[in-house]
């Protein structure tokens, strides 16, 4: 999802020149403090897609972020709503608050980075 992400900001007019990525990520050792995240942003230098890559970790204790909010609107309307299809947490998910969002992981382009890298 990160690369398909990055992708879709390349893309943008605001940001299709930009030459430096910066990234906020929490404290957490397996999904952003791991050799793979690291090799990645150097590969998104070394293939010249950015000039610099920063990648900014917040506090310990303190990476409470507006994602944390989302997905306790999501499982509140977990708790209220029956889902018997995926269909039907498609709907809560767009319905349980203006920020949440869903993504069809067969639109995402998965690359299998661990062998790229």
């Amino acid at each position: 999802m990160r690369w398909d992400s990055i992708q879709l900001l390349r893309e943008t007019n605001t940001t299709k020149n930009a030459t430096t990525l910066i990234l906020h990520a929490d404290n957490c050792s397996d999904q952003n403090k791991n050799r793979y995240t690291l090799w990645f942003l150097c590969w998104l230098v070394c293939m010249r897609y950015f000039e610099t890559v920063e990648l900014r970790f917040l506090v310990a204790r303190h990476t409470k972020k507006v994602c944390d909010g989302v997905f306790g609107h999501i499982k509140r309307e977990y708790r209220r709503k029956s889902v018997l299809v995926p269909c039907d947490m498609n709907k809560l998910i767009e319905d349980s608050c203006d920020q949440a969002r869903f993504v069809n992981s067969s639109s995402v382009l998965w690359q299998r980075w661990k062998i790229i890298l």
